[in-house]
Formats: C-alpha cells, sequence, structure tokens
C-alpha cells in the first residue's frame, strides 16, 4: 500500500507539472539498456525531493567494481556553468556589467593573438562567440604533471581570433578559461578559491573538486584514479585520467549527489544560494542569445535543449566521463547523469526525452523545413596555424538534423547554418575548393604512392631484376623511375606522419608527444618542393608511354599537396 500511495503521489507531481512519461516508464528503458552502459548514475528530482535514482553498471568492470553512491565523475564541460554563475555573481555586486569589454579588465597586452578592434564583451564569453579559434594544444596534460597557473595556460597557446566578436558562435574552451581568469583578476580570488567559497560551501558541496590536480579533496583524487574508463562500444581506454590546465572549462569531479544539489539549486525559483537578488537568477535563467528565427539558443551560458519542454543545461565529455545537467525551471524538474563512457548516448540523450518530453511534439519542430543543401565546415576548428588543416572536414545536413535546434543566416557577411553549440560556414569559392583538393590529393596522392610502390618498386621491381639477372642482362638506368619512387614515398610517408598526428590530437595527447611529427611535415613540404624542382632536370632517356604517364601523374600529386601544405600552413611548426 505504501509503495502503490507512492507511486501515485509521484505520477500526480510529474502529470501536475506537465512532464510526461507516458510513452514509457523509466524503469523499463533503464532495465532494456542498462547492459549498453559500462557505469552511470542518474537521477531525476525536484528542487527539494528525489524523484528517481539508478545506479547503473560498473565502476571497474574487469574487477567486477560496481558504481555506488561515493563513485565519482568528470563533470566535463558541465565546469561552465561555474564559471558563467561567478560571472554573474560579479555583475551582481556591480564589480562588472557583461556588457563591458573584458580588455579593460585584463593585465596590459594579455591578448596578443587579437584581429579585430570590435570590443570583447562578457556575454560574448558565455555565448562563445568572441571569435577566437579552437585550441588544441595541451588540453589535457598528464595528471601528475607540473600544471601551470591559469594565467600561464591562457598564454602559452592563445589561438587566434578569426571571426569578429559577436558574430559567429564557436564552442570554446579557450573563452571560458578567459572568463574564469577575469573572475580572479576581478575578485583577487584563485579561480578555485572562488568557486569553493561562493559556490561549493553555499551548496554544501563536500566530495567535488575543481583544483586542476583535484587537490582541494584528496579523498575525490584518490576515488578518480580508481575509476575505469570505457569506450563507445564498452571496451576498456588507458590512460584517460588527465588535468586540465584550463580547468575553469572542464576540470569539476564530484559525486552525483553534489552534482544533483548544484542542479536543485538552479531549479529553485530566485536560486537564493548563489544569487542575493532574484532579479539577478531571473536575468540569469532568460534567454541572450537567440538563433537567427528568434528560437531560444543559449541563457548565458546554459544552452537551449531540443525536448517537447522548454529545457536548459549543459552537457559534457571527458576522455572519461560523459555528462549532462537538465533543467525544466518551468515545471520544476531536473536530471543528472554522470558516467564513465567516453560519448554516451542512449541515457544522456535518449532517456531525457521520458522526462521531458520529444522536440516533434515542441512549438520550434517543423517536419516541413528545407534542409539546407550547402557543404559545410565548423566554425570550432583551427583556421590559422599547422594545425588548420582539422578544417578540411566538410559535411552537409541531413534528415536527422530535424532532431534539434538550427537556423539559416548571412548576418555579419558569413553565410553560415546556426546549430546548438557552434556555427556551421557555408563553404563555396577557394574555401570550398581548397577542401576539396585537399581531400583529393592528400587521400588520392597516398593511395597512388602506395599503388606506385607495391606494384612497381616491391613486386614487379625486383620480377625485373630477376628476369635480367637470368638472361645476364644488365638493367637499364632509368632517373624517371627513381625520381617516381622515391616522390611516391614522400606522398605516402607525408599522408601517414599527417595521420599520425590527427591521431595524437583526438587522443587529447600533449604537445611533446607530437611536436617532431611538425617538423617532419616541414621537412617533407621542403622535399616535395625538391623534387618538384628536380622533375624539370631529369636526364631524357627512353622511356615508355606508360612510364611517362606514371611520372606526370605523380608530380601532380606532388605539386597538390605541396600547395595544399602551404595553403593550410602544415610548415609552421615555430607558431606553437
Amino acid at each position: 500500500m505504501k509503495r502503490l500511495l507512492a507511486f501515485i503521489l509521484i505520477v500526480f507531481i510529474l502529470s501536475g507539472s506537465g512532464v510526461s512519461f507516458a510513452n514509457a516508464s523509466w524503469d523499463a528503458f533503464v532495465q532494456e539498456h542498462e547492459k549498453d552502459i559500462s557505469g552511470a548514475h542518474l537521477s531525476i528530482f525536484t528542487s527539494d525531493e528525489i524523484l528517481y535514482d539508478r545506479l547503473l553498471g560498473y565502476e571497474n568492470k574487469e574487477e567486477q567494481v560496481k558504481v555506488n553512491d561515493q563513485s565519482v565523475f568528470d563533470w566535463g564541460s558541465v565546469s561552465k556553468l561555474l564559471t558563467w554563475i561567478s560571472v554573474m555573481q560579479l555583475a551582481e555586486k556591480g564589480e562588472i556589467s557583461l556588457e563591458d569589454d573584458i580588455r579593460t579588465y585584463l593585465p596590459d597586452g594579455f591578448l596578443t593573438n587579437l584581429r579585430f578592434d570590435e570590443p570583447i564583451t562578457f556575454l560574448d564569453l558565455m555565448h562563445h562567440s568572441a571569435g577566437f579559434q579552437e585550441m588544441l594544444i595541451d588540453l589535457f596534460v598528464p595528471m601528475d604533471s607540473k600544471i601551470p597557473t591559469l594565467g600561464d595556460a591562457l598564454q602559452s597557446h592563445p589561438p587566434a581570433q578569426v571571426f569578429p566578436p559577436g558574430t559567429v558562435t564557436a564552442y570554446s574552451n579557450w573563452s571560458t578559461s578567459l572568463a574564469g581568469y577575469l573572475v580572479e583578476v576581478i575578485s583577487g580570488e584563485n579561480f578555485a578559491d572562488y568557486v569553493i567559497k561562493h559556490i561549493f560551501e553555499p551548496l554544501e558541496m563536500k566530495e567535488t573538486a575543481i583544483r586542476p590536480d583535484l587537490s582541494d579533496q584528496p579523498d575525490v583524487l584518490n576515488r578518480r584514479r580508481h575509476l575505469r574508463s570505457y569506450s563507445e562500444n564498452g571496451s576498456h581506454v588507458e590512460d584517460t585520467f588527465f588535468a586540465i590546465p584550463l580547468y575553469p572549462a572542464g576540470m569539476a569531479v564530484g559525486t552525483l549527489a553534489d552534482f544533483r544539489l548544484f542542479d536543485q539549486a538552479l531549479l529553485e525559483p530566485d536560486a537564493p544560494r548563489l544569487f542575493e537578488s532574484p532579479q539577478t537568477a531571473r536575468a540569469f535563467f532568460e534567454t541572450s542569445l537567440f538563433f537567427e528565427d528568434g528560437t531560444p539558443r543559449n541563457s548565458h551560458g546554459l544552452w537551449q535543449y531540443p525536448f517537447e519542454k522548454n529545457v536548459i543545461g549543459h552537457g559534457g565529455n571527458t576522455a572519461s566521463c560523459s555528462s549532462h545537467l537538465l533543467l525544466d525551471r518551468q515545471n520544476g524538474i531536473g536530471f543528472v547523469i554522470m558516467s564513465n563512457q567516453q560519448k554516451e548516448e542512449l541515457f544522456n540523450y535518449e532517456f531525457p526525452k521520458l522526462i521531458f518530453g520529444s522536440f516533434e511534439n515542441s512549438t520550434y519542430y517543423s517536419g516541413t523545413r528545407t534542409i539546407p543543401s550547402s557543404l559545410l565546415t565548423s566554425a570550432r576548428a583551427v583556421f590559422r596555424g599547422p594545425f588548420s588543416f582539422t578544417s578540411l572536414m566538410i559535411q552537409k545536413m541531413d534528415e536527422s538534423d530535424r532532431e534539434s535546434f538550427w537556423s539559416e543566416t548571412q548576418s555579419g557577411s558569413i553565410p553560415r547554418v546556426q546549430m546548438l553549440y557552434t556555427d556551421y560556414l557555408k563553404l563555396s569559392g577557394v574555401s570550398l575548393w581548397a577542401r576539396i583538393l585537399g581531400i583529393f590529393f592528400l587521400l588520392g596522392g597516398a593511395l597512388y604512392g602506395a599503388l606506385t610502390l607495391l606494384g612497381g618498386g616491391l613486386i614487379l621491381r625486383p620480377l625485373r631484376n630477376f628476369r635480367f639477372k637470368k638472361r645476364q642482362m644488365h638493367t637499364i638506368e632509368r632517373p624517371w623511375r627513381k625520381w617516381n619512387y622515391l616522390s611516391s614515398l614522400t606522398l605516402v610517408l607525408f599522408f601517414v606522419n599527417l595521420l599520425i598526428l590527427l591521431i595524437q590530437l583526438m587522443l587529447f595527447q600533449p604537445k611533446a608527444h607530437y611536436y617532431w611529427q611538425l617538423i617532419l611535415i616541414a621537412i617533407f613540404l621542403v622535399c616535395m618542393l625538391a623534387l618538384i624542382i628536380r622533375f624539370f632536370f631529369l636526364k631524357k632517356v627512353s622511356e615508355s608511354r606508360w612510364e611517362r604517364i606514371k611520372v606526370i601523374v605523380t608530380w601532380v600529386f606532388l605539386v597538390g599537396v605541396f600547395l595544399i601544405g602551404v595553403y593550410f600552413q602544415l610548415y609552421s611548426f615555430w607558431t606553437l
């Protein structure tokens, strides 16, 4: 009877709040998919009551250590909310205005890579629209390494400013950490100390660490060392526990109980434990950035999510964990999940539909919108320097994009499609052809070079030499053939080296692990230039038409790869 009454009470609460779970029960989803997740802790709640709480899977599958209430996980990018709340608190005290130019608060010469004169505001940082390109260098470093101060970490590899402030949204860890450093400068407190004093302590969050070395909570650090990480398919992944020098962007680690306390504080009508004034709380949760079509996009760092209800929040991913924090403030319902599985999607993105409803039932959904046909590249990329080759990635929208927010725009003379976290630039003219040709020459050159080496150098050449030796014939000196093999080898090695570099970047390896590869790329480009010039001085000998065609094709690929390397500045290793 007690269980029945409790169930009826929960149904009453949820139905009265407008929250729908009629399509499927939470338990049914968990039972069906629990086997698909390595380990997680999830919870659904109001500001003062826990409605649902489940522990799933294992901290360590190999040793059968189950997830428990004391398990700790990475917040990942949800940590950014600590930064934005800190900024709002400073604004509430009158120490800043969100419209202020941040340069007035920074030490002279702190920002060294600015390209535009327009002011960068605190709102630009909150909206990820300060104009900075992606920063890939030393985003993660070994946990036991010497970690620089936040100011030094920001200045060690400052990203170039590639868009005018306030125009293009490009999700940026560096910009968020810059906001954290501004909190340090303005408050006079270390950022971690500020968060502990003004957020963790008022909320009684005693099992969450924030410092990049987690030294503020030694017990949390010890528990985190015992957490194992798993890939999207559930296999164990080694060496994924990193420190984040730009820690305001994503270093918080703690229990789900603390994570829930933080979310519950945000669910309170005026968030009194975080802000002194109800006006500040209301301002924080109000939409501050819209899509071009007027759809809400961002509320001072909180993102609008595609559900039936009006849901805001933030997701987080590290090399080890996935997390999500969602708020339906209108109905007073929150959801949090923490998992030790990389890029986990079923429980992070599908399960919340049972709580907040499907986007198809939202007033913002349209099943008849025309999907843009343009080729796109993400604004969250590197556009200047040796890592600019990462902007080679081209994509198109498809029908699945109807399940998310997007809007086309040409404001600021930059045609693009606005997605939730990041804009996607429409490619045309030189920028489009540079990427198409880049992909063609890099992949085509490597494949052609490999076939030339395997087919001609490693198979046909030994057979030919054997036949000449058996017949006691002298081999003919063929400089074109030697040049062809050497050029083909250069094309293959260049591509392999570039591929290894990309993998290193995707694995978040520190710069020391791949700096030599950048130097090798520059050397390869010099060798290519020498081979291109050498082509015109090859000794003229009798060659078959087929041999001449092969050499000319090799030369074309060599020139193409060399020009792509120059266009994307692959040679400029010293800029790091």
